[in-house]
């Protein structure tokens, strides 16, 4: 009989976790460390993301709720594709950062949460996303879907 292990994670140890994974080229592995970021996705997050966050100058000029964005997407991005918050800036190219099809949708859902709980009822198309190129093309269409 096999017997399972269920361990209860907070969100911030979710997140470091995988984090931690390496981005190996084994496809068994990498499925693994997708598979925990998906689920991390999924979770509401406890918001501590947003003192992780680096603000570039031109985020930090931006009211709160649009630097609270910006750092909602840079920190999805980041537990998608393993890289550090620090080396996404808004005009990283979506591309150059690993962002597979797959991982874009699962940004879009990520968001639209976002939007859905501040009171949008429009929300990001896999069509939209799909024609973005950059991280400020994302914020620059998620904030106009926030009322």
């Amino acid at each position: 009989m096999a017997k399972k292990l269920r361990v209860e994670l907070t969100y911030e140890e979710m997140a470091s976790l995988v984090n931690s994974l390496p981005i190996p080229g084994k496809k068994a592995a990498l499925n693994v460390r997708d598979g925990l970021a998906a689920k991390l996705l999924k979770r509401p997050p406890d918001r501590t993301f947003l003192k992780r966050v680096p603000l570039t100058n031109a985020v930090a000029a931006l009211g709160s709720q649009e630097q609270e964005l910006m750092a909602l997407i840079i920190h999805g991005i980041s537990i998608l594709t393993g890289r550090p918050e620090a080396q996404i800036k808004p005009g990283s190219k979506l591309a150059d950062l690993g962002l597979s099809d797959l991982k874009q949708d699962q940004l879009r859902v990520y968001i639209n949460k976002y939007i859905r709980d501040h009171g949008g009822s429009t929300f990001i198309s896999g069509s939209d996303i799909a024609g973005l190129k950059t991280v400020q093309d994302i914020f620059d269409l998620a904030i106009t879907l926030i009322p």
